[in-house]
């Protein structure tokens, strides 16, 4: 807390250091990771990071939309087979029985 009022008075002997294994600091310097070109390699990394995103969203829409398409059309197949198998089924009945 006293730290806080000392830097927020204007006194920079009260800086806090940044632990190696907390802060990203690097342990020879004892600064952290942060460098200059930070923000282009960060805003880099985040417009990659969205691009792949959105590749793993498209191809995971497409192969649900694969299997709810694959499914449309084996129903279908299925009930016109079902319909051509009656359809000869009748006609072969019709023609069978004798006539009255």
């Amino acid at each position: 807390m006293a730290r806080a009022r000392a830097t927020i008075a204007g006194d920079t002997s009260a800086r806090s250091t940044i632990h190696p294994t907390v802060g990203g600091a690097s342990p020879a310097t004892g600064r952290g990771c942060q460098t200059a070109d930070m923000g282009q390699s960060t805003s880099a990394r985040s417009a990659i990071a969205s691009v792949v995103g959105w590749v793993l969203v498209v191809v995971i829409a497409l192969v649900a939309l694969q299997f709810v398409i694959g499914s449309i059309i084996w129903l279908f197949r299925w009930l016109l087979i079902l319909a051509v198998i009656g359809g000869l089924l009748t006609l072969y009945l019709r023609l069978k029985l004798p006539k009255d």
